[in-house]
């Protein structure tokens, strides 16, 4: 990847959202989805630790919202 290209790549995910929400004062708040994929990222290795699948639930936390990533979303 050229530094154009990753340049790109860390711009578009300041912008990118997970989900956004209200709160019961009406207050907005954003999860941006490089934050929101790698919390649930960390929380799948948690919980697959006890049966010996965390690094397989880390990659499938990551992965879990890859079609946000398209423009058309």
């Amino acid at each position: 990847m050229t530094n154009e290209n990753q340049d790109e790549v860390d711009d578009m995910s300041h912008i990118l959202m997970a989900h956004v929400r209200k709160d019961a004062d009406g207050v907005w708040y954003e999860h941006l989805l490089n934050d929101h994929l790698q919390k649930v990222s960390r929380l799948a290795g948690g919980f697959a630790h006890t049966f010996g699948a965390s690094e397989w639930a880390e990659l499938a936390g990551l992965w879990h919202d890859l079609g946000k990533y398209s423009a058309s979303f």
